[in-house]
């Protein structure tokens, strides 16, 4: 898991550990796992320094998306 998921909250480790194990085995591929991964988190929680924190309005970390 990488550091910046270590020093979050577990809501956001469990987050990024099921979108994980869920593409890995869907698409075999490290690099699109840890991508599909990090959109997960991004859904819920923005990074702030060295962690990941929950929004306040879940959604797009691109209002335009």
């Amino acid at each position: 898991m990488p550091s910046t998921l270590r020093r979050s909250d577990a809501k956001a480790q469990r987050t990024f550990a099921k979108a994980h194990d869920s593409a890995a085995d869907e698409y075999g591929s490290e690099e699109r796992a840890n991508r599909v991964a990090y959109a997960a988190v991004k859904r819920s929680f923005e990074k702030v320094g060295d962690h990941w924190e929950p929004k306040e309005k879940k959604g797009p970390s691109d209002e335009r998306a």
